[in-house]
């Protein structure tokens, strides 16, 4: 075939394309008219266009019959070449076609006559016959021949089992092979060949596993016999280990064949050969499993535990090795009898030979052995202290001696004699510290029992110094009529002063008197050098009630009798003593009562409109009393049994005293015969303006020596009570690090025992001894510390106390600072807890009081001064039981906090009352009474101990409001005046002082006074009269 010119078109139409025709004349001969058609319609095309286009595909033609002949004549030859072969190929086509169908002609089997197929396949089937029969007949054949040679294999090998040689060579190599039997003949292979899958092949296989069993059974039996343990029958005896050196193999226990005739073999077996037979078989591993058990379980254990020692004994056919009770023996001599029974074990139980599986079964015994040493024998020897470490390091050295003679390559005990003996046993010695804490901590702290330390304070000491005072500024001045008062008289006057007895009184009246400066201007007992403040009356004052407030001007301690003959009787007289060289000043009268009972409300009963029995008569009585009052002494510290009490007041026992007003109106004696109720009130101020025009005299002014607190800095000792325990607490401390200093100072033979490596974990050690008290004591006393305030109090102390005695430690303080830091956090912890626990057991007490609400009732007031009286004892009993533990200073601490939430609230009720009728008053007066006797607990210290001064008033912060609340619930308008005057009330601010006057007293132009001055001026003493 020639190829297409390219200017002619293509089969398919690919090459026609939009780009083919722009490039081909003969292709655009068309475009003109095919391009006007386009643009006017077939009616513009006109002739001449029709024309030309005809001319140009005439010529076009003309050019393509020329462009034909040419390519013709280009490729002729080729084109003659195709031609000639399509004639030859369509010739040939034709006589296969012919030969085709004169074959099947001669193949159709149809056609017997003239068909060759029939006889050809005849002869075909014959041959394949002649060939299958004579293949099945030499398969057949080689079969028979392996089923013989079985046969004859199985009977050989039944009859060795039978007569005991199954640990014979060619019998394990029988029972090795694969097929049963090494065949190398091609025709038995090819038998096997045939036999395979065959159900005598299977019976054939049935019967090799058999006797291969009953080998495995005999040699393995052979073996047991050969190396047995025999159990002991009573504990005194050991297990024993017997070893044959040659067996005879038992015949199967199975029926015996009939066609096996003859005696069992008497044939005997070295135990290397059985060895060797168990290897082949691929048993020898886990037997030598069991008997490693069984040697570790059986011999080596019991040797460790030092409950057992070896006993050898050996012939030329039995060996045996016995273990035996010892009466007594060392970790050397059990070591001794672990090395014996490993050389019995490597050179008689499994002698040398060529088996793989001795080797692993020495080495993993004797790691193993080595390993109960060490687990069960040194390491349960650690000694507690490094005293019986040099004995226990020869032990680790002789171990680690035996293990490099017996095994080399085993690396158990030598590097732990090396490397770690010195780590493990410090290690040893904290696990033991610490368990000797727990045993401490928890068998009961050692009951408790305390024995009492002694410590040094600085501490601030109120003590009482005499100051001189310079001259007062005015002279004072006594009415002379006071001079003519009689002794029967003053003694009958009911102060309440005790009286000094008749010789002493003697002796001070003839002296001078130096009037202090409290008593100037106020008609007081100029002799008195008594500031008031009562810290120097301890040995008066014990059985006395609580402190009080500044007594007035000459007052003094009062006897029984007087205390009965003053009462609440208001008209005493009181009579001038005898005249002296130089003149006395007499006693000052009793200061009227008039404005307290004209001013007191009554318990909340309906007042008469037409009866008023404070009606405004009473007025000038009260004014005429108020100038008298005002300057003479004022008994306000009086119980509710007419006893006095000191009271102390740092505040005020260096506050200048006011100076003395210039002159002191007289009293008239007949004055005080009124009985205070102010119906007398006419003739009393009669009395009163007759006693003003009464001649007086001047005493000159004399120099005064006057009491006051000083502070001063003392360094005092305080005893407290601290656990036995702490002592043996830190006396493990101290065996530890006494061990410290040992492993610095002696050198060991093992090097693990540098002190380098093991201080720090010995000072580990001594932490811990603290870090388990601070855990174990709050948690298993937590019940106790709750319930129990000395033991909470004690355990207080010991926190301080192992703290203070870490810090003398001989071991680095930066190493134990934290520890000492939370010993001290602790102690705080149990310190707070307590006084938690105290506070809230106060608060409960309190809730019962009702705020002292409505206590005119009977019920409330018996249930408010049960709740009082029961919080007044808590506090006693608490002061009983943490006295004896606490330093005085941290017990009065404790104290003073309890007694301060006690009093605070107390104030509180009372101030916040805003109506307080009579009958309130004096109950609620009784109820802060029961808290008097508790200013007891804050007494001088006791025998041994420096005294801290001050008393109640320094610890207890609000005592002095607290006791002067009691005094102003039952004052009078005018003892409050002198309070106010004296400077008594300075605790209580403007608001607190006029709430109580109010809610205490009627409206009155006196109170309404008296609120307008405190109003005005403040509660500090100014000295001003109402």
């Amino acid at each position: 075939m020639f190829p297409v010119p390219q200017h002619l078109p293509r089969s398919g139409g690919d090459h026609l394309s939009s780009t083919a025709g722009q490039d081909d004349p003969i292709l655009d001969l068309l475009r003109p008219l095919l391009s006007s058609e386009a643009q006017s319609g077939p009616s513009s095309s006109n002739a001449n266009q029709v024309k030309s286009v005809r001319q140009a595909l005439e010529k076009a033609a003309r050019d393509n019959k020329a462009k034909t002949h040419e390519l013709v004549l280009a490729n002729f030859p080729t084109i003659s070449t195709h031609i000639q072969l399509s004639t030859e190929l369509q010739s040939n086509v034709t006589e296969v076609q012919r030969k085709l169908s004169g074959l099947e002609k001669e193949i159709d089997h149809s056609d017997i006559k003239t068909s060759f197929l029939p006889p050809l396949i005849s002869t075909l089937n014959s041959h394949f016959s002649a060939t299958t029969s004579r293949s099945a007949a030499q398969a057949h054949t080689k079969a028979l021949q392996a089923l013989s040679k079985h046969a004859d294999r199985l009977r050989k090998l039944e009859s060795a089992v039978w007569m005991g040689q199954g640990a014979e060579d060619w019998v394990l190599d029988e029972l090795d092979t694969k097929e049963g039997y090494a065949v190398s003949d091609e025709d038995l292979r090819q038998g096997e060949e045939f036999l395979r899958g065959t159900k005598i092949r299977k019976d054939i296989e049935t019967k090799d596993n058999l006797l291969k069993s009953m080998v495995v059974e005999q040699i393995t039996d052979g073996f047991h016999k050969a190396v047995s343990f025999s159990t002991p029958t009573s504990p005194q005896q050991g297990t024993t280990l017997s070893l044959q050196n040659r067996i005879t193999l038992q015949h199967p226990k199975n029926s015996r064949p009939a066609n096996i005739v003859g005696a069992p073999s008497s044939t005997s077996y070295h135990l290397s050969q059985i060895y060797l037979a168990l290897s082949r078989l691929n048993l020898l591993e886990k037997l030598l499993q069991t008997l490693a058990t069984r040697l570790l379980r059986d011999l080596i254990q019991p040797i460790v535990s030092n409950k057992r020692s070896v006993s050898l004994s050996s012939t030329e056919a039995l060996s045996v090795l016995r273990l035996e009770t010892p009466s007594s023996q060392s970790a050397k001599e059990a070591l001794d009898g672990i090395k014996s029974i490993l050389e019995f074990v490597s050179n008689i139980v499994f002698p040398p030979i060529a088996v793989p599986e001795r080797d692993p079964f020495l080495f993993g015994v004797t790691s193993s052995t080595f390993r109960l040493v060490l687990e069960q024998l040194i390491l349960p020897s650690l000694p507690p202290s490094l005293d019986s470490v040099p004995d226990w390091l020869e032990v680790l050295a002789h171990a680690a001696n035996v293990e490099t003679t017996l095994s080399p390559s085993t690396k158990i005990v030598q590097p732990f004699f090396e490397s770690e003996a010195g780590l493990t046993w410090a290690q040893h010695r904290r696990y033991a510290v610490s368990d000797e804490v727990r045993r401490l901590v928890l068998s009961g702290w050692e009951g408790w029992e305390g024995t009492e330390k002694e410590q040094e304070k600085e501490t601030i000491v109120y003590v009482e110094v005499e100051v001189e005072e310079g001259e007062p500024d005015v002279p004072i001045v006594i009415d002379e009529k006071q001079f003519e008062m009689k002794k029967d008289a003053e003694e009958e006057f009911g102060w309440g002063f005790n009286e000094e007895d008749q010789a002493s009184q003697a002796k001070e009246q003839a002296q001078p008197i130096k009037p202090e400066p409290a008593a100037v201007g106020n008609s007081g007992d100029v002799d008195m050098v008594d500031d008031g403040w009562g810290f120097d009356e301890t040995s008066t004052s014990s059985g006395a009630g609580p402190s009080s407030p500044p007594k007035p001007p000459g007052a003094t301690k009062i006897t029984d009798a007087e205390e009965e003959a003053d009462g609440w009787d208001l008209d005493p007289s009181p009579k001038p003593t005898p005249a002296v060289e130089p003149v006395p000043t007499p006693k000052p009268a009793k200061p009227a009562r008039e404005a307290k009972r004209l001013g007191k409300k009554v318990a909340k009963v309906k007042a008469e409109d037409d009866y008023d029995p404070w009606g405004s008569g009473t007025e000038s009585a009260v004014e005429s009393v108020t100038s008298s009052s005002s300057t003479s002494g004022l008994k306000l510290g009086r119980n509710g049994n007419g006893s006095s009490s000191g009271y102390s007041n740092p505040s005020n026992a260096t506050r200048s005293p006011s100076p003395p007003p210039e002159v002191i109106p007289s009293v008239d004696p007949k004055k005080d015969e009124d009985d205070g109720w102010g119906w007398d009130d006419d003739a009393a101020a009669t009395q009163a303006n007759a006693s003003a025009d009464a001649a007086q005299i001047r005493i000159p002014p004399v120099q005064v020596k006057r009491k006051e607190l000083k502070e001063e800095r003392r360094i005092v000792k305080e005893r407290y009570l601290v656990s036995n325990a702490c002592e043996s607490l830190v006396g493990i401390v101290q065996k530890v690090l006494a061990d410290m200093e040992k492993l610095g100072a002696d050198s060991s033979p093992s090097p693990s025992f540098a002190s380098s490596s093991l201080d720090p974990i010995l000072v580990e050690a001594v932490k811990d001894v603290f870090t388990l008290y601070r855990a174990l004591l709050p948690a298993h006393f937590s019940k106790k510390l709750y319930d129990v305030p000395s033991l909470a109090m004690q355990a207080y102390n010991d926190c301080l106390h192992l703290s203070s005695l870490l810090s003398k430690l001989p071991i680095s303080r930066s190493a134990v600072s934290d520890e000492s830091a939370k010993l001290l956090a602790l102690a705080d912890h149990l310190f707070e807890s307590q006084l938690e626990v105290q506070r809230n057991t106060l608060m409960e007490g309190l809730e019962q009081l009702d705020e002292l609400r409505g206590t005119s009732d009977e019920k409330v007031f018996h249930n408010s001064e049960r709740a009082v009286r029961g919080l007044v004892h808590n506090i006693e009993s608490l002061a009983r039981v943490i006295k004896p533990v606490l330093a005085r200073s941290k017990a009065l601490e404790i104290l003073s906090y309890i007694l301060t939430t006690l009093i605070s609230s107390l104030t509180t009720y009372v101030i916040d009352l805003s109506d307080i009728t009579e009958v309130e008053s004096n109950r609620l007066t009784e109820l802060f009474k029961l808290v008097y006797p508790l200013e007891h607990l804050f007494d001088e210290a006791g025998d041994g101990e420096m005294p801290t001064g001050g008393g109640v008033v320094v610890h207890v912060n609000g005592w002095l409001k607290f006791c002067y609340i009691s005094e102003i619930l039952q004052a009078s308008l005018i003892d409050i005046t002198y309070l106010l005057d004296s400077g008594s009330l300075v605790d209580f601010t403007s608001d607190e002082l006029v709430g109580l006057v109010r809610a205490l007293f009627a409206s009155s132009e006196k109170r309404d006074g008296v609120v307008d001055r405190i109003e005005r001026d403040g509660t500090g003493g100014h000295g001003a009269a109402v």
